[in-house]
C-alpha cells in the first residue's frame, strides 16, 4: 500500500516534470548563450539607436555584425576553458544579479 508521503513525493516529481515540459526549449548553441550574456553584462550602448545586438540573427555572418562579434569572444571563450560551457554560462548569469 502506498502512504500518504510517497503519493506526496510523486506528485511533486511529476509537477516538476510538467513544469518542464511547459519551458520553452533553448535552441542556442553554448556559444550563442554565452553571446546573449557577455552582451546583456557589457554592452552600455542605448539599444534604441547606437547597438545592433538585437538586429542581428545568428545566421547572419557578417564579420563585422555586432552579434558575430559578441559570437566570437564566446568562442574565444570557450575554446580556452574547453567543456566548461555549463560553468561560463552558470557565472556570467550570476554577475550582476543581485
Amino acid at each position: 500500500m502506498t502512504t500518504r508521503d510517497e503519493l506526496l513525493a510523486q506528485k511533486e516529481d511529476l509537477e516538476r516534470q510538467l513544469a518542464a515540459l511547459d519551458q520553452p526549449k533553448d535552441t542556442r548553441t553554448p556559444a550563442q548563450q554565452i553571446a546573449d550574456l557577455l552582451h546583456a553584462k557589457s554592452c552600455h550602448y542605448n539599444h534604441i539607436d547606437q547597438c545592433g545586438y538585437n538586429y542581428g540573427t545568428w545566421a547572419n555572418n557578417a564579420s563585422d555584425s555586432t552579434r558575430q562579434k559578441y559570437l566570437r569572444r564566446a568562442e574565444e571563450l570557450l575554446a580556452r576553458h574547453p567543456g566548461n560551457e555549463a560553468v561560463i554560462i552558470d557565472v556570467l548569469s550570476y554577475v550582476g544579479a543581485v
